[in-house]
């Protein structure tokens, strides 16, 4: 009764009762990370990428970043995956993370095999240096999160601060964060044939329109809306 509370978003306070923040006064103050590289260092990077490496590579690298589990919707993933190497074969589809179990890796493995799809998706294992977090987002094309539910999370604004769009689920605080030429939200549906047909749309269209341009306007934005300049301003005037 009669608090003030600090939420990550608007979306977020819809997950407590109502009847508990009636005497509350909310306050929205977004999630910040410091960014993998300053601002210039990010620009001159993706520029490389999208005037050399780019046309070199023929093949749009596709990126999940992230637990491999379940909620977190990596077999969404492979079904994605599936869905357009089924039709395009100008697709790879890179895994890093850790596998929440043996169970899940056995099932990744079977998966790749049987669908043969194995020239195309890969697993490159866990990510835990900065150095190689950033090689892997500069050189890819689409960051993807299928997950089922997330909060606010910051892999989004690691992408954006590297310059690369992301394609995610509908779910927590995504919608506040991704939009514009930035990326796509995929609203979520209970048939999975139709979840997986949206998204792997999804990403054909955003990766068809992105460009140089469009990596370094990503980048300029997200040094203005996710900065600690602009997180100490709104912090302090909460306070």
């Amino acid at each position: 009764n009669n608090i003030e509370v600090i939420f990550l978003s608007k979306k977020l306070i819809d997950d407590y009762s109502q009847d508990n923040l009636k005497n509350s006064e909310c306050h929205i103050l977004p999630n910040i990370i410091k960014p993998l590289l300053n601002k210039e260092l990010a620009i001159q990077k993706t520029m490389e990428y999208h005037s050399e490496t780019k046309i070199k590579n023929s093949k749009a690298s596709i990126l999940y970043f992230g637990h491999l589990m379940e909620s977190k919707g990596y077999k969404r993933a492979l079904d994605i995956a599936k869905s357009i190497l089924g039709r395009r074969e100008n697709y790879n589809f890179l895994f890093v993370g850790e596998f929440n179990s043996s169970i899940d890796k056995e099932y990744f493995d079977d998966y790749v095999s049987s669908n043969d799809i194995k020239s195309n998706v890969e697993y490159l294992g866990p990510c835990t240096k900065d150095v190689d977090k950033i090689n892997l987002l500069i050189s890819s094309d689409i960051l993807i999160l299928p997950s089922y539910s997330e909060a606010y999370p910051l892999t989004i604004l690691e992408a954006f601060s590297l310059g690369l769009p992301v394609v995610a689920t509908d779910t927590g605080a995504i919608r506040e964060i991704v939009g514009g030429d930035y990326g796509k939200i995929v609203s979520d549906d209970p048939v999975n044939e139709n979840y997986i047909k949206s998204f792997s749309e999804a990403i054909i269209k955003q990766e068809n329109k992105w460009n140089q341009n469009l990596a370094i306007k990503c980048i300029v934005n997200f040094h203005e809306k996710w900065s600690e300049k602009e997180f100490s301003k709104q912090l302090l005037k909460i306070f």
